[in-house]
């Protein structure tokens, strides 16, 4: 009996688990059975979890239970506008998305357009189409290494548990791929092309900027797909931009025409030139139709969802941030030109710089401190040891007393000598004297050289206002107006989600219609928000280009401006130099310790120079006893091989 009573209060717990899943999904789903006791649906679960960009390398975890509306809603928030019109089927809606996503990074398949095609206007596929676009599908996810188990029979009949995680995958990929900085390469390209002509440079950026990066706009998949030229016109209103909406979604067609050029032309803004006011009208008219068949609780809904597109004023805050973009394109195209033209100068001048040596201050004070150095040495030797020597001799020739004629065989001459050696010693105090006085005949030219190479220091380029400067004029602001308007987006979602609850059928369709509106306008936002980023940090890195270069064309102009009047000083301070010099050497080789310590060196001297000739006679013969035998070799080796050669009339003896 208690058994009993357990498995029923199981399996009433299990009926009861299974309703309230049935009412989540339902709740989830926002299906029209369950308005009425549910409240309102919550945005797709795309967009709801939504990263901003700084934070979109996080992955949210997929939800356990998937069904065909997550998944539509996925796909729509992705841009695959295909996934909201009801009018088509199940499988091409879902399918379509997921080629369309598998083709952002795999474009062509083993080479081969994408084979896959909508059942629109009569067309219709048989299974073995069907079947063909599945396999294509299927290669191409184990080509990108899904490891997703998939047959081709879940993927006909859509199953949600195995379709679901498989689009997620892909996904995913895509927002890798918005990651990648070189995924944005048709944005970033451009900023390393030169471009003589402005107008041509500003139309490439604005192309680049209007169409979407990853491929949008792609004909790889035939398929009408819905563009966002009326979300760009300001003269378009709230309520025919849900009419627009809304009715692609039941249709999958568009009553306002596109502006987005084909072919390689600039996209433009959509303005009265381009689209009539007779589109807005009739736009207007079907609303009309639409909205006088309401029933007034879902008529005040729908006003609702009309002014919150109303106050967002997407347009024409875009149109702001558009013209932003502009300035900033066409500041960087003025600084590439001026970049560039300066660079060609700048070669020219270096050019000029490079033949030029500039002396090393260094060196040329270390000469000329040795110089007064020598001097220094040679007067205290004179004072210190040959002038007080020769007074000693002097004074003891005056007394007949000659250490070097101790027997006094010439002291008859030893007055005569002895005023020689006076005669000398005056010579030398002379010399000792000059010794002083000479060493500062280098110092006006060395002064005025030391100056020079002073004021040159002093005057040495440093970063100024100017090249700080630079780096003011750009509009850093733009990636965080950019990242507010994201912003603002999603508090218009939030305020849709506390509308009251969805009343019918055309409410549920106008609120999707707005969320549509809402991620479409996220999208062109994020896709804009890493071109502002690109372009922001390619103006920083010409800028600091800019502040190099002009630096180097400081310092250039710097080096040839200094170059003549250092020449004529340098030339001047040489002169001088060799002059002293000369007189030094002289002296030094006169004095009598410098004279013995000269022989000294010149006997060092000849017995190098003798050791040296004797290795290199050394040398000589070795190498021609080497030459001698290699050549006797070579006679032997020559001998041999032709011993063993046969002459023409036989074998050689």
């Amino acid at each position: 009996m208690a058994n009993k009573q357990k498995k029923k209060q199981a399996k009433k717990a299990a009926q009861q688990a299974q309703q309230n899943a049935q009412n989540a999904v339902e709740i989830q789903l926002g299906s029209p059975s369950s308005q009425s006791s549910a409240p309102s649906p919550q945005p797709p679960q795309g967009l709801r979890n939504r990263q901003s960009p700084q934070q979109a390398q996080k992955v949210v975890a997929p939800p356990k239970i998937y069904n065909h509306e997550i998944i539509l809603n996925a796909l729509s928030d992705a841009g695959y506008h295909r996934a909201r019109v009801t009018s088509l089927s199940l499988y091409d809606r879902i399918l379509g998305g997921i080629c369309w996503a598998m083709s952002m990074s795999y474009p062509k398949p083993k080479g081969k357009q994408w084979w896959f095609f909508e059942e629109v206007d009569g067309a219709k596929k048989n299974d073995k189409e069907r079947q063909a676009e599945i396999t294509q599908m299927m290669q191409v996810k184990s080509d990108i290494h899904c490891n997703l188990n998939a047959s081709n029979h879940d993927i006909l009949n859509m199953n949600p548990q195995v379709v679901g995680p498989l689009v997620d995958f892909v996904l995913a990929r895509i927002n890798n791929m918005v990651l990648d900085k070189n995924a944005f390469f048709s944005w970033s390209g451009l900023f390393v092309c030169r471009y003589d002509h402005r107008p041509t440079f500003l139309e490439e950026h604005f192309y680049a900027l209007r169409t979407f990066n990853l491929n949008q706009y792609s004909d790889a998949i035939r398929m009408l797909k819905f563009d966002h030229s009326i979300i760009r016109d300001d003269w378009v209103t709230g309520r025919q931009m849900l009419y627009e909406y809304a009715n692609y979604s039941r249709t999958g067609r568009r009553t306002f025409p596109s502006t987005v050029v084909d072919g390689y032309e600039i996209v433009r803004r959509p303005n009265p030139e381009l689209v009539s006011a007779a589109v807005r009208d009739k736009l207007d008219i079907l609303m009309d139709t639409i909205m006088n068949s309401l029933t007034e609780r879902t008529h005040e809904n729908v006003l609702a969802m009309i002014a919150l597109v109303d106050e967002l004023r997407f347009a024409v805050r875009l149109s702001q941030i558009e013209i932003r973009f502009y300035q900033e394109c066409g500041a960087f195209h003025k600084m590439y030109s001026q970049f560039h033209d300066e660079g060609s100068a700048f070669l020219k001048t270096n050019a000029i710089a490079y033949e030029i040596n500039p002396s090393d201050p260094i060196k040329v004070t270390e000469c000329v401190e040795d110089i007064k150095e020598r001097f220094q040495i040679l007067n205290k030797y004179l004072l210190g040891n040959e002038i007080v020597e020769k007074q000693k001799r002097s004074r003891n020739l005056r007394q007949n007393y000659d250490e070097y004629d101790p027997l006094g065989y010439y002291h008859a001459d030893n007055s005569h000598r002895a005023d020689v050696l006076d005669k000398e010693v005056k010579k030398l105090q002379l010399r000792a004297t000059l010794c002083n006085e000479i060493p500062k005949e280098l110092d006006p030219v060395f002064e005025a050289y030391n100056n020079l190479q002073k004021k040159k220091e002093d005057s040495f380029p440093e970063p100024t206002e100017e090249h700080i400067g630079l780096f003011q004029d750009i509009d850093y602001a733009l990636v965080d107006d950019i990242t507010f308007l994201m912003t603002s987006v999603t508090n218009m979602l939030d305020e849709l989600d506390q509308l009251p609850p969805i009343v019918d059928k055309i409410d549920y369709d106008f609120r999707q219609a707005t969320r549509a509106y809402a991620n479409d306008c996220h999208n062109i936002l994020s896709d804009w928000y890493w071109k502002a980023r690109i372009l922001k940090e390619e103006r920083r890195n010409l800028h600091r280009k800019m502040r190099d270069l002009r630096m180097d064309a400081k310092i250039v102009k710097h080096k040839i401006y200094f170059a003549k009047p250092e020449a004529t000083l340098l030339m001047k301070l040489n002169g001088v130099l060799n002059s002293v010099t000369h007189t030094l050497k002289r002296w030094e080789t006169e004095s009598m310790e410098f004279k013995i310590d000269w022989a000294s060196k010149i006997a060092d001297k000849e017995d190098r120079e003798a050791k040296e000739a004797k290795i290199k006679e050394e040398k000589r013969l070795q190498a021609l006893e080497d030459a001698r035998a290699a050549k006797q070799a070579k006679v032997v080796k020559s001998n041999k091989k032709g011993s063993g050669k046969k002459g023409r009339f036989g074998k050689r003896h």
